[in-house]
């Protein structure tokens, strides 16, 4: 698997984290989020037309996934813990993190 497909399978479970309020649905949801984004993060950055990654972005690529996955750690304690409240600014700050990642290096 590819890290673009890698990257298909966490919008999903972005899409059900931000759509379904069943709390053992969201934590599954979190858990698969956390398996791709470690596949990802081991995938490393694949720059569109065959050339390789510049040092910059890969440092770059790499802190984003690390903060990625330090938020979804956060938000997966948050779900553990019922605490709907911790949970709802965890989503939110990840979503920032992954528009941010997202304007880094995905093509427009």
């Amino acid at each position: 698997m590819d890290l673009k497909q890698t990257m298909k399978l966490m919008g999903g479970n972005f899409r059900i984290l931000n759509t379904v309020c069943v709390p053992e649905e969201r934590l599954q949801a979190v858990r698969e989020l956390e398996a791709w984004a470690s596949q990802s993060q081991a995938l490393g950055l694949q720059v569109a037309g065959g050339q390789p990654a510049n040092a910059d972005q890969r440092r770059q690529f790499r802190q984003g996934m690390i903060d990625l996955r330090r938020q979804i750690a956060v938000l997966e304690t948050a779900l553990e813990s019922v605490d709907q409240v911790g949970a709802s600014a965890a989503l939110t700050r990840l979503n920032e993190i992954r528009k941010r990642n997202h304007e880094l290096f995905i093509p427009k």
